[in-house]
């Protein structure tokens, strides 16, 4: 590849992403950032740096295409963090004949147990906030020089509470 085409390239990508980022500006945009960690106990310890490799069976999210790199396998985690935070994952990733793979998972990241209180100060209830994604990836190996991947992925925020008073809580 040449190096005008590999600076067309880039520059492509940096446009491309920077349009992305306008167009979610401050309305959500940040839904789903916490597919950045992995719910598996070596990872939590290890500080995510497991994050990329092929091998955790979570890679389904982030590189699609790396699914032709493992075997059939169940993945299922739970971590529990401070603060009433929690992170929860199982998925599942299998090779289809002769030479695709599909990855499906479900992970959910979220706080417990968050006093809500009214302007005055007043108890209303307890808040839990929850985000989970519903994943799907597919990959195919079209040549030993060539593979692709592609994924869907299903981003929901739930946020709930009791709340006994008209008044904003937080």
């Amino acid at each position: 590849m040449s190096r005008g085409n590999w600076l067309a390239m880039v520059v492509v990508f940096t446009v491309i992403s920077g349009v992305g980022n306008l167009q979610a500006g401050t309305t959500g945009g940040f839904t789903g950032t916490f597919m950045r960690l992995t719910p598996d106990g070596m990872s939590a310890g290890l500080g995510g740096v497991t994050l990329f490799e092929n091998a955790s069976g979570y890679a389904f999210m982030h590189n699609p295409a790396s699914l032709l790199e493992t075997d059939r396998r169940i993945h299922a985690g739970a971590v529990k963090l401070s603060l009433d935070r929690y992170f929860y994952g199982i998925n599942v990733t299998m090779p289809l004949p002769p030479t695709a793979h599909i990855g499906i998972g479900i992970l959910s990241a979220g706080t417990d147990n968050i006093p809500g209180r009214d302007s005055r100060g007043y108890y209303t209830g307890d808040l839990q906030d929850e985000e989970r994604l519903i994943g799907v990836s597919f990959a195919n190996d079209f040549s030993s020089r060539a593979s692709v991947g592609i994924a869907l992925q299903i981003v929901q925020r739930v946020f709930t509470g009791e709340q006994n008073s008209w008044d904003l809580t937080a």
